[in-house]
């Protein structure tokens, strides 16, 4: 009923011009086609009155239908803003579907689905009553306390058959898609096996349904949006290296042998920057010794 509703309200909008098509294209191979991925689906929607007044969302899922309903839905928030009226579905993946009939979108979209169901239902099966089990534990212990800081989005995916065979990995970004994109492709690839998308930030996601999922998701994007839009505010940025997490921290951390082409440095300039708080850390947990980092 979903699809129906968006499909009546696509066709009842006014078409894209000439203008808007270009535009729209424009931003489709800019922004979108270069971050496509091959494991989730890619949907772009746009919404445009003239080359002066005119909105676009994406979202990256590892459902179409979930990725359907997240990127028009946004889109169509922000357009309002901008008095348009409404967001068309312009492209699915590497492909842009506006302007074509009904068959050919059906097709994109038949491929774009055979992708994911080759990547998740035939190569993962549904994980037991031990390993849902297994994976909260996993998540109170390793993922939810990493949660608390605000400033990231925080992906966990799982992967269980049984006692012996289990797996994890945690994608931790200030952007969701990045964090959910570099999880699943670092548990799935790291030995070859399907993960589940298990939680997103302080949210078990296992198991519930397409709507559920994507709340989780939206709740994470806002705050982030709300974060990046003070620090344009108050000059802030990122200026320490973040933790790549795993099973095993001390797999991802640089050291002084690990391969750089860093040549040198220079001086460009000074500037005042809000937002930079004192912090700690253990230089060596054994002998408990500590550097504090001032402002």
């Amino acid at each position: 009923m979903l699809w129906c509703n968006v499909g009546i309200a696509s066709a009842n909008a006014e078409e894209l011009n000439k203008n808007c098509i270009r535009k729209g294209t424009t931003i489709f191979n800019k922004e979108v086609k270069p971050h496509v991925t091959k494991n989730f689906v890619t949907v772009m929607y746009f919404g445009c009155k003239s080359m002066a007044s005119w909105y676009w969302h994406q979202s990256t899922e590892e459902d179409l239908d979930t990725g359907r309903e997240v990127a028009y839905k946004k889109c169509l928030k922000g357009a309002s803003e901008r008095k348009i009226e409404n967001c068309h579905l312009f492209s699915i993946n590497d492909t842009i579907v506006y302007g074509k009939d009904a068959a050919f979108v059906a097709e994109v979209e038949k491929e774009a689905k055979a992708k994911l169901t080759t990547k998740v239902a035939e190569n993962a099966e549904k994980l037991n009553e031990y390993c849902i089990k297994k994976g909260k534990k996993v998540f109170n212990e390793k993922a939810k306390p990493w949660a608390k800081k605000k400033e990231f989005a925080l992906v966990m995916y799982f992967h269980c058959t049984g006692k012996d065979d289990s797996h994890f990995y945690l994608g931790y970004e200030d952007d969701y898609d990045k964090a959910n994109e570099t999880a699943y492709n670092i548990c799935a690839s790291k030995y070859n096996i399907a993960c589940h998308l298990f939680s997103i930030s302080d949210k078990i996601v296992y198991g519930k349904d397409a709507t559920f999922v994507a709340k989780a998701k939206e709740k994470v994007e806002k705050r982030l949006a709300k974060i990046s839009e003070t620090r344009k505010k108050s000059g802030s940025g990122f200026y320490v290296y973040k933790v790549a997490l795993s099973e095993n921290d001390q797999e991802d951390f640089f050291t002084k042998k690990s391969p750089t082409t860093f040549k040198k440095i220079t001086f460009k300039e000074e500037k005042s920057i809000g937002g930079i708080k004192k912090a700690e850390k253990f230089a060596d947990v054994a002998k408990n010794k500590k550097k504090i980092f001032k402002k």
